[in-house]
């Protein structure tokens, strides 16, 4: 049985760990909605979604690994090492 042919294709690769994602979108009978395959075979935790829902997916996939980076963005870690109010949570000046 032949397969379906993906409207939408995105591939991602993050070069510091190697870690590759091919996502692919194949439009479903109903306006709006798409089967997704992920690395070629169907997604078991997310078998039919919006587009919308798949970019906000993969919006916090992406997100998700700098928290874990040790370098961050020019003053994080300056505003990090300022000190607060306790009452308020206004940041001191």
């Amino acid at each position: 049985m032949p397969r379906a042919k993906a409207r939408y294709r995105i591939s991602v690769k993050d070069n510091l760990t190697g870690h590759r994602l091919r996502l692919e979108l194949v439009e479903q009978p109903w306006p709006g909605r798409f089967w997704l395959r992920v690395d070629g075979k169907l997604s078991p935790r997310l078998p039919g979604a919006s587009l919308s829902q798949v970019c906000d997916r993969l919006r916090r996939w992406l997100a998700r690994p700098q928290r874990r980076t040790s370098q961050s963005p020019a003053g994080i870690s300056q505003m990090a090492n300022t000190p607060t109010d306790a009452t308020t949570g206004h940041l001191g000046t």
